[in-house]
């Protein structure tokens, strides 16, 4: 029951004018509520309203749907907000539409709004050709696997990353977004670096050790000839020493 002040029926005969309320509650003979949209016309005869068509729908189905949708999103919205890799999506020409917080901490950014006003070809990419190469890769294959990139953070700081990506189309086939995560991989590539580097010291010293052995062996030669020829010398003659 409504108050006349709240009645919506008591509205329109007030105003004429076509009335619309979604989602409120009725109640069914066995006393279990239900959700109902319903629109209110009003029927006039001259300037006078003298009544309304009322259509009702039961909408309990369309709100089952709304609130798993609404469930999926919040589901997808956690898993974007605490994933510990970089989730993303930005434009073909590298703007950043939407980034999770691990992307705002990996790039060193002081807020994710600061973010979103940065472009990943022009401000994060370390070569611009590389970005061009990413996107033409997708647009012709519609997706990349571990992509390696190097980017930056906001401090200039070098940044080693893999993406992972999927291309959104629109209707016509057009490349709308990109969308994927980023991993970075700066350690690890690092410890590559390190590990190389330590194995071309390896191949040295031993590549070493065979020319130091090898000169031994004619230096044992030289010395013990000599050793030879001094026994063979008088002890005055001038070629001994």
């Amino acid at each position: 029951l409504y108050a006349a002040d709240d009645c919506r029926v008591c509205a329109l005969l007030r105003d004429g004018r076509v009335h619309h309320v979604d989602g409120e509650a009725f109640r069914r003979k066995d006393g279990t509520s239900f959700p109902v949209e319903y629109t209110m016309t009003p029927i006039l005869e001259g300037d006078r309203i003298t009544g309304a068509v009322v259509t009702f729908r039961d909408i309990t189905e369309r709100r089952r749907t709304e609130e798993a949708l609404r469930h999926s999103e919040n589901k997808y919205r956690t898993l974007f907000e605490e994933s510990k890799d970089v989730v993303f999506m930005n434009t073909p020409e590298g703007k950043v539409v939407d980034i999770n917080p691990a992307g705002v901490d990996l790039f060193g950014f002081s807020s994710k709004d600061e973010l979103l006003e940065a472009d990943m070809g022009r401000d994060l990419c370390v070569k611009l050709g590389d970005w061009e190469v990413f996107s033409e890769l997708m647009e012709r294959k519609g997706f990349v696997k571990d992509h390696e990139i190097a980017l930056r953070k906001r401090s200039g700081e070098l940044l080693i990353i893999l993406i992972t990506a999927t291309a959104v189309r629109d209707a016509g086939g057009a490349v709308m977004a990109h969308r994927g995560i980023l991993r970075d991989v700066t350690s690890e590539r690092k410890l590559e670096d390190q590990l190389r580097h330590a194995q071309k010291m390896e191949a040295v010293g031993q590549l070493t050790g065979g020319i130091a052995h090898d000169f031994n062996n004619f230096l044992t030669a030289i010395i013990g000839f000599g050793y030879l020829l001094q026994m063979k010398i008088k002890k005055d003659d001038p070629l001994r020493h």
